[in-house]
């Protein structure tokens, strides 16, 4: 089933395939996960594949920023935020 699914050309809003969208649900849940295990280094590497994916995205900052800080790296936990409070104020 898994393979019929792959193989259809199911879009969403943003044109991304449907299993394109999947992984970066899937990857969001790695990054929350490594977070709460405290596994902050997996934490930070998986926040900023979701940035490089999709650096519009105002959760992925979010979660960005609140590893960074979590890290002690206030500056770059600045920076995140900052640009997570972009998307609020538009």
């Amino acid at each position: 089933m898994h393979v019929a699914i792959n193989e259809q050309v199911v879009k969403q809003n943003d044109d991304a395939p449907i299993e394109d969208v999947v992984a970066v649900e899937e990857l969001a849940k790695v990054a929350k996960l490594a977070e709460k295990t405290g596994n902050m280094n997996r934490a930070e590497a998986t926040w900023l594949e979701l940035l490089s994916r999709d650096e519009a995205n105002s959760e992925n900052w979010a979660g960005y920023g609140r590893v960074m800080y979590s890290k002690g790296d206030t500056g770059r936990a600045y920076e995140a935020f900052k640009e997570r409070l972009k998307d609020v104020f538009r």
